[in-house]
């Protein structure tokens, strides 16, 4: 007959996969061109009509992007 206790272990909090620390010594990547245009287009494009929504903003502003680099 079943005793209706769980040998699960759940509450046993020893076990399992150990955490990584991150290296704190990781050099930061140069802004590329893109992310640089990116930040000021979609001011831009907020200013120029603050309606838009943030996804608007972007749209408009990669679309101003690839007319640029032509």
């Amino acid at each position: 007959m079943a005793t209706g206790g769980s040998n699960c272990n759940c509450n046993n909090q020893d076990g399992g996969a150990k955490k990584r620390k991150k290296a704190t010594t990781t050099k930061k990547r140069k802004i590329s061109d893109y992310n640089k245009f990116m930040k000021t287009e979609i001011k831009k494009v907020k200013k120029d009509d603050p309606k838009l929504s943030h996804q608007q903003a972007f749209k408009k502003a990669a679309g101003n992007w690839s007319k640029t680099k032509k």
